[in-house]
């Protein structure tokens, strides 16, 4: 079964919420970049839910092509869950609490 839509928990709408500031302060067009660049990943994770790497159990990972972000969900039944939006710089230790 193929999933319809992609859903946000929170916590996922939290760090795209801080990830969105964080490139508005330096440039509007920036921050627009970005969500055109988690949009493509949405449509890509629709299209071909087991693109995303696994990453922890059932959790998969896919990496946003011009950002330096990872898109971290699940798909459950008829949906893709997100659970997080990270820079891959981030303490690794965050994203495998995020992944469970």
């Amino acid at each position: 079964m193929s999933p319809r839509r992609v859903l946000y928990r929170k916590v996922a709408q939290q760090d795209l919420a801080e990830a969105y500031d964080w490139y508005f302060e330096i440039s509007t067009e920036l921050a627009e970049r970005f969500i055109a660049d988690l949009r493509h990943a949405e449509e890509r994770i629709v299209r071909h839910p087991q693109i995303g790497r696994l990453f922890l159990g059932d959790c998969r990972r896919l990496l946003l092509k011009s950002f330096s972000y990872y898109l971290y969900y699940r798909q459950e039944d008829e949906e893709l869950v997100v659970h997080a939006i990270l820079h891959t710089k981030r303490n690794p230790a965050l994203h495998h609490q995020r992944a469970r």
